[in-house]
């Protein structure tokens, strides 16, 4: 699967559910709104959505080096699409702005940076200081 159908499939779930799913339960729930709300529409796009088996087949397969470094396909997927810096919503992109005129990013970019980075999760006190700290792209 290409990586642009990956990033889309997070980005339109994440859409649906107002945040960014956080397990593939909650991927899952979030595709099954996003195809009734495409059903309603007249559309058939997110009944294309791969599943959230799909996702993390993919991200196990095209990120292999990084999930077995963090032993979490999953979250490996979603900073995927953090860092291809997809627009989650309105609101979202207005967040996102706000967040850059000061410093800090939030808690799950900075453990993933770190963890691409150093090849393991952060500790608890890294994570704060970092959060704090580093000024988002």
């Amino acid at each position: 699967m290409p990586e642009h159908q990956v990033l889309y499939a997070l980005n339109r779930v994440q859409r649906e559910l107002r945040k960014t799913p956080a397990t593939p339960a909650a991927y899952e729930r979030g595709r099954e709104l996003a195809s009734r709300a495409s059903a309603r529409n007249g559309g058939g796009e997110a009944t294309r959505l791969p599943t959230a088996n799909q996702l993390l087949t993919w991200a196990k397969r095209e990120r292999a080096e990084l999930v077995e470094r963090t032993g979490d396909a999953w979250t490996v997927a979603l900073v995927e699409a953090e860092l291809a810096g997809l627009p989650a919503s309105a609101g979202e992109a207005r967040a996102s702005r706000a967040r850059r005129q000061r410093a800090g990013m939030p808690a799950h970019v900075a453990q993933a940076h770190y963890a691409r980075v150093n090849g393991a999760w952060a500790p608890r006190t890294t994570l704060k200081a970092f959060c704090r700290d580093v000024v988002p792209p």
